[in-house]
């Protein structure tokens, strides 16, 4: 997706309304994908919770209000 956000950026400013007809599965990840990922991030750091402290400093009170807003 990174090598696609400046064309993604340029069909939304032109036309918001109808950029994400042309890019429907910009930022999706089929499940396999994500299985792959979390399993990786999971054998590395323990867990999401643990990549998220140990390797981006976030403390529980943020993980909190995250979970509260998006789960």
């Amino acid at each position: 997706t990174g090598r696609a956000t400046a064309r993604l950026l340029a069909d939304y400013r032109a036309d918001p309304q109808n950029s994400v007809l042309r890019w429907p599965g910009y930022g999706q990840a089929p499940a396999s994908v994500m299985r792959l990922f979390l399993a990786d991030l999971t054998a590395g750091y323990g867990s999401v919770h643990g990549y998220a402290t140990t390797q981006l400093g976030v403390d529980q009170e943020l993980i909190t209000a995250l979970q509260a807003q998006l789960l």
